[in-house]
């Protein structure tokens, strides 16, 4: 970051010396104002460039242009200046506003002889080459001139798309969704369960012959380095897990398909693809898919525990659609307390999360017929890591770091040593939740799931430990332990909990599935027989792992057994992998967007959703400028008793493919206002896909989708209206045709 800023202050000085020159021979008026207005581009610059660094420090990636991806106050929210804020930074900011002041005003008092304006340029030069190595180089680059590159070519350089047809994606390796038997080409995923379960041969049978309860528990940010056969590495910083791996059936090598939070609950629970660039799960209209809750839901009563309120990436939306028995929404106000006092701006504690589980199950759900399927999605490991009693687990922290033995790692760990603290303060939750359950009836009869939605940016060994999470199976019923070397991921957990519970208890599920994973594998010695793709944290699915091959941020590697990455250069390889990753977009958008996922006839047979869309209200813009501020688009009133889907249709004039991304986000209030507020929004930046092929330099027609149930919606006010608006945060004047905004409710 240093040598980054040092660049732009040297620029500065060089720019001071050839105003002051030009200044030296024709002092003119005007020359004064074309020196302001290269002094204000710098510091400008400056600024950006302490942005952009302080990001690469914390993501351990460059800004680009993805960041248009999200709006403001998402970007607030990752960000969380309240919690971030330090003297160091402030301090800094200091630096930054008054610096190029006083190097100016310095740099003004110098005369500007011919000597050492030679000198100086010579000084300046040689600067430019310093340091030399390549690795050093990376770390002199201006990550904001980075920014402002890849933003310019996003905008200038158009690419060709996908049109979502089977011969489109015909070259896909057949691995990377699953590599099963086609069994109809219309729905490339449809296949066969094979017998036997391999949980089937390590779990007992219940002791009361009931279902047995599964409770599952996704850590936020968890890498498979924080405990297990690498935990090493970071100082054994969540014992209590290190432990219970030893007494499980435990995938170290085990990988989370996407690199942010919102990926992991398609993944888990209905193992679908990975949406294409640009789009989340939740917010497009659901294809046809079966998950683990809605196939299960005639035996098990399902609950879903999130620390972050679930509006965000219409959480709410997806799991209403899996037919979800229970949604945390209301929370005691002990709880409600307590994250007040804790002040993280994500949600609830984590150990809060798991009282109020508890607590219902006392009140709420002490006399229920049925065995219990629980998901926990934890917060308190997210950046920027607020969470209780921290100065505590710091302290923890820094205990272990001496135990480490690489330094690097060491020094790392100790300079964080508060954030890495939140992985203590889980774990000690952790325990003491395995504790409580201990103590109940159920607890004999239990499988618990654990693993982590992603990597954390804090550790990054590499560029694949951010999709490195463990998958931890433990329950008394468990026969024995095993640790498994095979190549595992989040994808794999629903066919292999769906045949277990198909084949030990006969439960009346599809044996026809279209899931990307396939059931997980117990192997001792490594295993990286698997295809995955991966979508970063800026949305873009841009890397993949094939067998020991990885391609992860533009550069290729071989796997080794303890997944460290080794440079590899290969044309033809390379070649491959961009085919590749084309065409899983097509194959993404055939699947998902076309609703190619499963035939409407199996999808009602073992859902039994027979739920119809009926348009209700249509409105028809002819033509419509989206200026920076709020757009109004249409109002609805709504049934709390019925579904609402909503679509919008508009034509946008592109030149490339990539215009799309100034296409302005779909805003849902449940108050009609012409400014944006978290206060009544309900969704917030649903973005736009292309409908159908991309015709560059021509009006291409784009696409808005959303469904949700209004019921589970905490925010909506009396009289069960909803408006739509359109955001525009690129300060350019949007011009959409033939604006067609539809509203359906379910029959």
């Amino acid at each position: 970051m240093l040598v980054s800023l040092a660049n732009i202050l040297s620029g500065m000085t060089l720019i001071w010396i050839i105003c002051a020159t030009i200044f030296s021979l024709a002092p003119l008026t005007w020359l004064r104002g074309l020196k302001l207005i290269l002094f204000s581009i710098l510091y400008l610059a400056l600024l950006g460039s302490a942005i952009c660094d302080q990001y690469f420090l914390l993501a351990h990636e460059r800004l680009d242009e993805a960041i248009f991806l999200f709006d403001w106050n998402e970007i607030m929210m990752i960000a969380d200046p309240k919690n971030r804020l330090n003297w160091t930074l402030f301090f800094g900011a200091l630096i930054i506003i008054f610096l190029p002041f006083l190097s100016v005003k310095t740099l003004n008092r110098i005369s500007p002889s011919p000597i050492r304006l030679l000198l100086l340029s010579i000084f300046f030069v040689l600067l430019g080459f310093v340091p030399t190595s390549r690795e050093l180089d990376y770390l002199k680059e201006n990550r904001f001139a980075y920014f402002i590159k890849q933003s310019f070519k996003s905008v200038v350089f158009s690419s060709q798309t996908h049109t979502g047809t089977l011969r489109d994606f015909e070259k896909l390796s057949r691995s990377f969704y699953g590599g099963h038997d086609t069994l109809d080409p219309r729905y490339p995923l449809a296949h066969r369960l094979i017998e036997p379960s391999l949980l089937n041969s390590y779990l007992s049978k219940t002791t009361d012959r009931n279902l047995p309860h599964i409770k599952v528990i996704i850590v936020e940010s968890m890498s498979s380095d924080l405990f297990g056969q690498r935990s090493n590495n970071t100082g054994n910083l969540m014992p209590f897990l290190d432990s219970l791996s030893k007494k499980s059936l435990y995938f170290p090598n085990a990988f989370a398909t996407s690199q942010r939070t919102h990926n992991v609950l398609p993944a888990f629970l209905a193992s679908v693809p990975n949406t294409i660039d640009g789009n989340v799960f939740q917010q497009l209209i659901f294809p046809r898919h079966f998950s683990l809750f809605n196939l299960l839901k005639k035996y098990y009563h399902t609950q879903f525990y999130c620390g972050v309120r679930l509006e965000y990436l219409n959480m709410v939306g997806l799991m209403s659609h899996y037919k979800t028995n229970y949604l945390c929404k209301k929370w005691n106000k002990e709880f409600e307390r307590h994250k007040e006092s804790v002040g993280s701006a994500w949600g609830y504690p984590d150990e809060d999360l798991f009282k109020q589980a508890q607590f219902d199950d006392s009140c709420k759900f002490n006399k229920l017929n049925k065995s219990k399927f629980k998901l926990f999605l934890t917060i308190s490991s997210h950046d920027p890591f607020v969470y209780p009693n921290k100065a505590k687990w710091e302290k923890e922290v820094l205990k272990k770091v001496s135990l480490i033995k690489d330094k690097r790692s060491r020094y790392l760990i100790r300079s964080q040593a508060g954030s890495f603290g939140a992985f203590s303060y889980v774990d000690s939750t952790l325990k003491r939740f395995f504790e409580s359950e201990r103590k109940l009836p159920e607890y004999n009869n239990t499988v618990y799931i654990i693993t982590g939605d992603h990597g954390t940016e804090l550790y990054r060994r590499n560029a694949l430990s951010k999709y490195n999470v463990p998958i931890l199976i433990f329950s008394p019923l468990l026969k024995k332990s095993a640790t498994s070397q095979a190549f595992v991921s989040h994808n794999d957990i629903a066919p292999t909990i769906l045949n277990y519970l198909k084949t030990s208890y006969q439960l009346g599920v599809p044996d026809i599935i279209p899931f990307v994973g396939r059931e997980l594998k117990v192997t001792k010695k490594f295993n990286p027989d698997r295809h995955f793709v991966f979508t970063t944290n800026k949305l873009k699915t841009t890397d993949l792992i094939a067998n020991k091959l990885a391609h992860i941020g533009g550069r290729s590697y071989f796997v080794d057994s303890l997944l460290a990455l080794h440079a590899l250069q290969s044309h033809k390889k390379s070649k491959w992998i961009s085919q590749q990753l084309k065409a899983y977009q097509s194959f993404s958008q055939y699947t998902l967007l076309q609703n190619k996922v499963i035939d409407s006839l199996s999808y009602v047979k073992w859902t039994g959703d027979q739920t119809k869309f009926l348009l209700e209200k249509n409105r028809n813009i002819a033509n419509l400028s989206v200026e920076n501020s709020m757009t109004y688009l249409a109002s609805h009133k709504f049934s709390r008793h019925k579904s609402l889907k909503i679509e919008i249709l508009a034509s946008l004039f592109c030149s490339n493919i990539k215009a799309i991304k100034a296409a302005p986000n779909l805003v849902i209030q449940s108050r009609k206002s012409k400014y944006f507020s978290n206060k009544w929004t309900l969704n917030k930046q649903i973005k736009s896909h292309f409908s159908g092929a991309f015709k560059p330099k021509s009006i291409n027609q784009i696409v808005y989708q959303l469904e949700f149930n209004p019921k589970d919606i905490e925010k909506l006010q009396k009289g069960n209206l909803v408006h739509l608006y359109f955001l525009n945060e690129t300060k350019v004047k949007i011009k959409l045709r033939d604006v067609n905004v539809k509203f359906y409710v379910s029959d």
